[in-house]
């Protein structure tokens, strides 16, 4: 799929992000969790110039983006399986300047546990969702649509939390069709995996200042994927974790610890505390 297929959506910075036609929602979704709220900076994870951050699970590259315009002299390392995902990142990433000097490297694959070849489940309307395991993604929305509340709302879209009043009592119902109307119309690709360790070498990786996680549902795969040696390069870590992984994260939270992170912390996606009932996705933020 060409760059002819992306769409271009100005931000509220004035950046123009190119993404998937039928994906301008999720960019600004995107933008303000990324921009606006910082998820990925929270509980002392910083970045700085000079900074070797891993971007796995890139998606269009807006983290990467966020990262350039906070610092300078970045090696950064973008890794996104879906090809046309991986389009748009390569068109947005144009955007950095070479004076800024940054190190920018694109990766067309996939992070997991093995050196491998899996189908990929790609979703046009949603596609920051595209994921390995898709079974599971589609159960996620029955999750997501129970625990709504019009707090939660509110913290997202303030005008859609006014016209959810008239119809609230049915969020559920809506949600969910909303969500299987997204995943309805997915499309398969064949990507390459690898373990992180292997791309460590590759690159000759010496020292990881953050490495950040966000590859629905496959995140416990690429943890698994890092060999002995190579955790000490790691700095600082943030990770989002599907619903139906929430079960591992007691274990992943005491194997961090034994790594040397010195503080791990799990939170939920809107900041509040790490409730592993909810089966909502949240995120762990782990440093040394």
């Amino acid at each position: 799929m060409g760059h002819a297929l992306l769409k271009q959506t100005r931000l509220p910075n004035g950046l123009l992000a190119n993404c998937v036609p039928e994906s301008a929602s999720e960019v600004k979704y995107l933008y303000t969790e990324i921009f606006e709220r910082q998820i990925y900076l929270r509980h002392g994870i910083t970045i700085s110039d000079g900074n070797c951050i891993l971007d796995i699970g890139a998606n269009i590259g807006m983290f990467a983006l966020y990262a350039i315009q906070q610092c300078k002299d970045l090696r950064l390392f973008c890794i996104e399986p879906v090809p046309v995902i991986f389009n748009a990142l390569q068109a947005n990433l144009r955007q950095v300047k070479p004076s800024e000097n940054n190190t920018v490297h694109l990766i067309n694959k996939g992070i997991s546990n093995t050196h491998t070849l899996r189908e990929i489940e790609f979703y046009p309307q949603i596609p920051g969702n595209s994921t390995l395991y898709p079974k599971e993604k589609r159960r996620e929305g029955k999750y997501v649509s129970g625990s709504l509340s019009l707090t939660d709302i509110w913290k997202w879209n303030k005008l859609g939390c006014l016209l959810m009043l008239v119809c609230f009592p049915l969020r559920r119902k809506l949600f969910e069709e909303h969500w299987r109307r997204s995943c309805r119309h997915s499309q398969k690709f064949t990507c390459e995996l690898m373990p992180l360790s292997e791309l460590i070498e590759q690159y000759n990786i010496d020292a990881i200042d953050l490495l950040k996680i966000d590859v629905e549902g496959s995140e416990m795969d690429v943890l698994d994927g890092i060999s002995e040696p190579h955790w000490e390069k790691i700095q600082q870590l943030v990770l989002e974790c599907s619903p139906h992984n929430l079960k591992s994260l007691p274990g992943k939270k005491e194997m961090l610890r034994s790594k040397g992170f010195r503080q791990v912390v799990i939170e939920s996606m809107d900041g509040s505390p790490y409730d592993p009932t909810a089966l909502l996705p949240c995120l762990l933020y782990a440093t040394r």
